[in-house]
């Protein structure tokens, strides 16, 4: 009796684990993403403020 109570809670804990561990993931690649991007925008900034004021 007890197992059988046991393992939907369980299944229900892992799920909610795998769907936090998938948006973590996802809101982390949106931030590397938008940091990258940032970078190279910067990057490029400063390559444009070379090329005009050399």
């Amino acid at each position: 009796m007890v197992p059988m109570v046991k393992r939907p809670y369980r299944l229900l804990s892992d799920s909610g684990f795998f769907a936090f561990i998938r948006i973590s993931s996802s809101s982390l690649l949106l931030r590397w993403s938008i940091l990258n991007a940032f970078v190279s925008l910067e990057k490029e900034r400063r390559e444009v403020a070379q090329l005009v004021f050399p």
